[in-house]
């Protein structure tokens, strides 16, 4: 029975209450003309306590405005709307409880003879110094309706900067402290969103409507605290969700070096760039068709570009498991100690600064434990023994079957309404990596964030149900 008198040791715990006060302020108008103009002007103050008395107080505003054409002027019967709008806002944020000043800390229910300990933060807080994070962003959109609204189109184009981010920066080693809390950094988020409504078929029995989306963007650091060349791995001007690891080292021309007598490769020395986690764009595409009392609804969406790492290929490789890792086995088993497995690569020659082919055969299982284990290997390098994947897929994402019933009820009954369908969700995948194990689907990744991808986790699900919706 799991419960917590069943320890083998002695339990450690404490409590920990974090508090925080914020009062605001808030107004808004909007503002009317022609049915054509509308306007909105908002604004907001804040007072957190989780700031410096002299930064604690923030003000944040926002504005839009947008035209409807097709009620100004007359357009051609074919354009049932058409309609501009923008929008500009700037959002604020605080910091978390208790990060202003320096003092002891609950050291998380250690104790030293009984008593509690504490300890003292190694970041370095200077006080009165941290003012709130702040958010600008301006939108452009256009909406568009076309042949009594058979078709029909939005558009929105989004710029978002980032500034005055609360980081953790590494301090002196004279102040005492590994780190300290500074502003800095600026992120630019650029994108684009397309939707498109089709209606390609519609008579008294049958009607077909389809949408497709669209969108794409990336954000990429625009300027670093104190003028640093980089922020951690990423350089100025790189997308924040660029993905730095290790690989193997290599010769000028892109061989993998391998030593002589072992065959084994050597781990760089720096990260390299390997590419960005999150898609280059996505889609989606909907259609619902209905003929009569019965509905179909399918949805299709994908995600095109991006790369992940797959540490399930890589234990899959170390743990003999992959489907390639018997390539030698019988072999390497019927003569012990002899070996049929040349790796692709070349040796290095120091005295000579020269590059030749390895044509040593050195054990296949040593190799599948090293090479696409302990370090990182693209498809552009090995498609074999890649560990680092694009992440490209199109699903199948969902199907619903629905059936009205409502026409079969009696009018005056207290049920108006009844219908029954039978669903499906993820039913099927196509994934442009063949050697990828897992779902590329998986966590896709936002960028400004320390987490490597990881797609060790239960296999993605598919369902079915069957439902039900009464109106009364």
């Amino acid at each position: 029975m799991y419960t917590f008198e069943n320890s083998i040791g002695a339990l450690k715990k404490y409590t920990y209450l974090k508090e925080k006060l914020i009062y605001s302020a808030y107004s808004t108008i909007d503002i009317g003309l022609y049915n054509a103009f509308f306007i909105n002007i908002s604004g907001r103050n804040d007072w957190s306590s989780t700031l410096p008395k002299a930064n604690r107080s923030y003000f944040y505003p926002s504005a839009s405005v947008s035209a409807v054409i097709s009620n100004l002027v007359k357009l051609p019967e074919s354009v049932n709307l058409l309609k501009v709008s923008a929008s500009w806002a700037k959002v604020a944020y605080d910091f978390q409880p208790y990060s202003i000043r320096n003092y002891y800390l609950n050291n998380k229910g250690i104790t030293f003879n009984g008593n509690p300990t504490f300890y003292y933060p190694t970041i370095l807080n200077v006080e009165n110094s941290l003012k709130p994070e702040q958010t600008k962003s301006y939108e452009l959109g256009l909406s568009a309706g076309f042949l009594n609204n058979r078709i029909t189109l939005d558009a929105t184009y989004f710029r978002t900067l980032d500034y005055n981010n609360i980081l953790e920066f590494p301090s002196a080693e004279s102040s005492g402290f590994t780190s300290q809390y500074v502003n800095g950094n600026e992120y630019t988020t650029k994108g684009f969103e397309i939707s498109l409504g089709l209606v390609p078929v519609k008579t008294a029995d049958f009607t077909w409507k389809a949408l497709i989306n669209w969108s794409t963007y990336e954000q990429k650091l625009t300027s670093i605290y104190n003028n640093m060349p980089n922020y951690k791995n990423i350089k100025l001007g790189e997308r924040m969700d660029s993905y730095y690891d290790y690989t193997w080292q290599k010769s000028p021309d892109g061989k993998v070096i391998l030593d002589a007598k072992s065959g084994m490769p050597t781990r760089a020395n720096t990260p390299s760039n390997l590419g960005h986690f999150n898609p280059d764009w996505t889609f989606g595409f909907n259609n619902t068709f209905k003929y009569k009392k019965l509905s179909l609804n399918i949805g299709i969406d994908g995600s095109i570009g991006g790369i992940m790492r797959s540490q399930v290929v890589e234990k899959m490789w170390w743990g003999g498991k992959h489907p390639n890792s018997v390539a030698y086995r019988d072999l390497e088993y019927a003569t012990p100690g002899t070996y049929y497995f040349v790796p692709d690569g070349v040796n290095y020659n120091p005295s000579t600064g020269l590059y030749t082919p390895h044509t040593k055969a050195i054990s296949f299982q040593d190799w599948a434990q090293n090479y696409p284990y302990q370090a990182r290997v693209t498809q552009d390098e090995s498609e074999e023994f890649a560990n680092v994947f694009d992440r490209t897929f199109i699903k199948l994402r969902s199907v619903t079957l629905e059936y009205d019933f409502s026409s079969l009820l009696n009018p005056k009954g207290m049920v108006k309404g009844f219908t029954a369908n039978i669903s499906a969700y993820n039913l099927a995948m196509w994934k442009k990596s063949k050697n990828l194990y897992s779902d590329p689907d998986f966590q896709i990744r936002s960028g400004r964030t320390d987490d490597i991808t990881n797609d060790i986790q239960d296999p993605s699900s598919r369902w079915f149900g069957i439902g039900f919706n009464l109106k009364f």
